[in-house]
């Protein structure tokens, strides 16, 4: 099963992303959207593996030491794939979510996942295979969101459709012995 753990985005944001996501649809030559209900944000990658319930148990670490905290989206950006242009919503620099993601990077590799090792950029994509021969007018919601659980989510590949299912959740503000 390929894994991931990801902070799961509220309906009213994923729908102000899918705005503006349609709205580089229609300035692109092409373009394939990332579907509403599957926008979110990476903390860690961790791929294929049969070891969904240590991952789970795992999940819950970390999430014991953190306190809620706030995220505030920042910025537009894109990267060159093989593919075209992935396009993407960045986010403001955050202690509380680096210090949260660096943690779930070293639990999952002291438990011996396979966890690339790659420096971390909090961004919710938007689009991918983005080809366009002017530039792109776009402009980010200006949001911040509270931050009250983590979610391991698995995807699924069917007929050329990824969908992601939250397998796993930690809701932050249970906790009362948090790290601030």
């Amino acid at each position: 099963m390929r894994l991931f753990i990801a902070i799961d985005l509220p309906g009213e944001l994923k729908e102000e992303l899918w705005h503006m996501a349609t709205s580089l649809r229609h300035q692109a030559e092409q373009a394939r959207l990332v579907p509403l209900q599957n926008f979110h944000l990476t903390l860690l990658f961790i791929g294929e593996t049969k070891r969904i319930n240590e991952a789970c148990d795992i999940l819950h670490l970390p999430s014991s030491f953190h306190a809620p905290f706030e995220l505030a989206l920042e910025g537009i950006g894109s990267f060159k794939q093989p593919r075209g242009r992935t396009w993407w919503v960045g986010i403001q620099e955050n202690t509380a979510l680096l210090r949260l993601q660096n943690e779930l990077d070293s639990l999952y590799r002291s438990a011996g996942f396979d966890i690339e090792k790659r420096a971390y950029h909090p961004h919710i994509t938007i689009a991918r295979g983005v080809s366009a021969s002017m530039p792109m007018v776009l402009t980010a919601p200006q949001r911040t969101i509270e931050v009250s659980s983590i979610s391991l989510f698995k995807s699924s590949f069917e007929a050329k459709n990824v969908s992601y299912t939250i397998i796993d959740s930690f809701d932050l503000s249970e906790r009362t012995d948090w790290i601030q």
